[in-house]
Formats: C-alpha cells, sequence, structure tokens
C-alpha cells in the first residue's frame, strides 16, 4: 500500500525542516573545540577532554539558539532517578519586547 501525497508532503516537510536545522546547528569542528584539548607528551598527540566540555557546549549551543531565534531561556537540566543527567531544557523563540 503507497502512502498518501499528502502524507509524502508531510514527511517532505519535515526532512528538509529537520535539514535545516542540521545545516544550522551542526558543526563537528566547532563542537570538538568546545569539548576536548589535544596535547603531545612523549607517546605521541593526546586528546583530552575538558573538565568543563558540558558547560561549554551548553553555552556555545545557546549562543547559536539565540543568533537563530532573537532570544534564549536559561538552560534547565533535567536528571534521571539516580541523579544523572539526561539534557538540558531549553526554549528558543522570537525577540521579547519591553512592555
Amino acid at each position: 500500500m503507497r502512502p498518501s501525497a499528502a502524507a509524502r508532503r508531510r514527511c517532505l516537510k519535515t526532512y528538509l525542516q529537520a535539514h535545516r536545522l542540521n545545516t544550522e546547528f551542526y558543526e563537528p569542528a566547532l563542537r570538538w573545540d568546545q569539548a576536548y584539548e589535544e596535547s603531545a607528551d612523549l607517546f605521541g598527540p593526546k586528546t583530552r577532554k575538558l573538565r568543563d566540555s558540558g558547560q561549554r557546549l551548553l553555552e556555545w549551543y545557546r549562543g547559536r539558539l539565540e543568533a537563530a531565534f532573537g532570544h534564549v531561556s536559561p538552560a534547565r537540566l533535567i536528571r534521571n532517578t539516580r541523579g544523572g543527567h539526561l539534557y538540558y531544557l531549553i526554549w528558543a523563540g522570537p525577540q521579547l519586547q519591553d512592555r
């Protein structure tokens, strides 16, 4: 059974929106620099994760969202029942106006 034309259009629209967001927010080289540091010792090059990499990535991502949408809420850390970090909840939208 083939999907209807409307269903195909919805899938294409969703795919194009996802592709746009990926091209705007996915920069692996920049994210690498935010989270890791490369150095060399007697045994050759070493890659070390920065202690504050999570916070650095969060601020980098919030900056990208603010540039794209105008306003970004403070990030709220969501944890699992054992206290482990799951994700940050962030809202981004049009610039707020003074009233």
